[in-house]
C-alpha cells in the first residue's frame, strides 16, 4: 500500500528573476491561485508569492495607462 509520505512532491515555483508572463503562463497551466516565488541560487528559500488576482491586477492597470 502506498502512503502519502511516499509520494513525491511536485514543487511548483518561479524564479524571482522570471516574468510575470512566465509566472502567468505556470499559473494557468498547474491551475494554481497561488505561486510560490524562489531565489535561483537557493530555490528553498521562498521570498514571496504571486495570485492569479495580483498578475491579473497588474495586466490591467499596465493596459489602462
Amino acid at each position: 500500500m502506498l502512503h502519502v509520505e511516499q509520494m513525491p512532491l511536485k514543487k511548483i515555483t518561479v524564479y524571482e528573476d522570471e516574468s510575470i508572463l512566465e509566472a502567468n503562463k505556470v499559473i494557468l497551466r498547474e491551475k494554481l491561485n497561488i505561486l510560490p516565488v524562489v531565489q535561483r541560487d537557493n530555490p528553498d528559500k521562498v521570498v514571496g508569492v504571486l495570485t492569479s488576482e495580483a498578475i491579473s491586477n497588474a495586466y490591467d492597470k499596465a493596459r489602462n495607462r
